[in-house]
């Protein structure tokens, strides 16, 4: 849980609203009342199906009445923001002491004004934390296309390495369906020259084995979407990490896992086709 301490502008600046209730409100803050605004996950957990609106909480010694529960927003950089209790700024200070760690939220009206308003704020947090002319600033303003930007980098490059690992297990993988269709052939290459003798044609011996090429590779790849699915629910519940397997990346996988399966079933399914029978039923 993440304990939050802030004004009436909480729900403007941070641009969430309350699903249930009310906002914090300027006479909450004026009056320090011990009220809070809680988090989806924080009502999921203490009050299940239960209205928590009136209810009370203990945070730490202290009891605060709920008066609004936010709206779902999920996690942001492994932050999980469902578990945030905001309270008023003076409560928590009064409780906490006002000597932590502190963020100002500012919000413009247009996108115009951005740079204006980061250049005011930059002077005005100069000034009040004495930082001479020609010091660096020792505060940082963070905009929300800046962190927008760096998630997309971030996931820009995590993509590709899991694309690149996909490629080469999908590559692995489909070397390991050929070499063990190979092998079938030799295994069975007494039964493909009976086969032939009986009148089965060039691309009957073609099917069979590119059939059995999709089926060893469905069953694989069924079998790891299943594990994924799986270790995504483990991951979920183990960690406060959100993790999940869409349906619909499921079925690309399943795609993607039969045309390797098709690629690499080609050369065993061709070689098969074209054994001699004669040769094949004098094979031992």
């Amino acid at each position: 849980m993440t304990l939050v301490g802030s004004t009436e502008d909480y729900s403007i600046t941070s641009n969430v609203v309350p699903e249930f209730g009310r906002p914090i409100s300027r006479q909450d803050v004026d009056h320090n009342r011990a009220v809070c605004v809680i988090g989806w996950e924080v009502a999921n957990n203490l009050f299940k199906k239960e209205n928590p609106i009136g209810k009370r909480i203990k945070l730490g010694a202290y009891k605060f009445r709920v008066v609004g529960v936010l709206e779902k927003r999920g996690s942001l950089f492994g932050q999980n923001l469902d578990t945030e209790v905001v309270i008023p700024i003076g409560v928590f200070q009064k409780i906490y002491g006002s000597r932590r760690w502190m963020t100002i939220e500012v919000k413009v009206k247009s996108p115009d004004q951005v740079d204006k308003a980061k250049d005011e704020l930059i002077g005005i947090l100069r000034r009040v934390r004495k930082v001479g002319p020609g010091e660096d600033n020792d505060f940082a303003i963070n905009q929300q296309d800046m962190i927008a930007d760096m998630y997309k980098r971030l996931t820009t490059a995590l993509y590709a390495v899991a694309f690149g690992v996909g490629a080469i297990a999908l590559v692995v993988g489909g070397i390991g369906i050929m070499n063990i269709l190979l092998v079938s052939i030799t295994e069975r290459t007494r039964e493909i020259g009976i086969r032939k003798a009986l009148g089965a044609k060039k691309r009957d011996i073609l099917w069979q084995f590119l059939i059995e090429s999709l089926v060893v590779s469905g069953i694989g790849g069924v079998l790891g979407i299943l594990l994924g699915f799986l270790a995504a629910k483990g991951i979920s519940s183990a960690t406060s990490l959100v993790a999940s397997v869409s349906l619909s990346s499921a079925m690309i996988g399943i795609v993607f896992i039969g045309m390797v399966g098709l690629f690499f079933g080609i050369y065993p399914a061709y070689k098969a086709s074209k054994l001699d029978p004669i040769e094949s039923l004098r094979y031992e």
